[in-house]
């Protein structure tokens, strides 16, 4: 009955558009550079007319998003739910436009076992395998690599910064 149980377990399950090959992403077996912006409420249509390829979400896209992400060729970088949540629920209905779990809590900066319990979750609940695991931290960048598969680099400051010295704090950061 386990084997069965287990069959029809993975059967449901399907591998993610997104997989990393090496360092390159990749979105439907191709290469895919994201060119992401934070949502805010503004049509997706808008926001692919102006370039961009992703969203930022907070949270997973609802069933009216993922239609029109899909009528507009662009993909989802979402938070996922929260440890607690997952534990007890798990992801809900799995989503293909979904290409990436971004996890975003200050609660890692200080505690890098939080962010390795719930990227281990994440993993554990995806019903679409493949899914690559997004981080950004301010500091020790090397915890960040042991746990998630794309470390973000941010800077506080990067937005005013003149390009020549976001270089040079970007090449510092290997």
């Amino acid at each position: 009955a386990s084997e069965v149980s287990l069959n029809a377990a993975s059967a449901r399950r399907s591998d993610s558009p997104a997989r990393l090959q090496g360092s390159l992403l990749l979105v439907d077996g191709r290469p895919f550079a994201p060119r992401a912006i934070e949502w805010q409420g503004e049509p997706l249509g808008f926001l692919a007319n102006l370039g961009f390829n992703a969203i930022h979400l907070e949270s997973t896209p609802t069933d009216e998003q993922t239609l029109e992400a899909g009528r507009h060729d662009m993909w989802f970088i979402c938070v996922p739910p929260r440890p607690d949540q997952l534990a007890r629920e798990g992801f809900g209905k799995p989503n293909e436009r979904v290409i990436g779990w971004y996890l975003k809590d200050e609660l890692i900066e200080t505690d890098p076992q939080y962010g390795a319990n719930w990227a281990e979750l994440v993993r554990q609940h995806d019903g679409t395998p493949g899914r690559p695991i997004l981080m950004a931290r301010q500091a020790r960048w090397d915890a960040a690599s042991k746990i998630a598969d794309i470390v973000v680099a941010h800077n506080l400051r990067g937005a005013v910064l003149p390009i020549r010295e976001f270089e040079d704090w970007l090449s510092g950061r290997a």
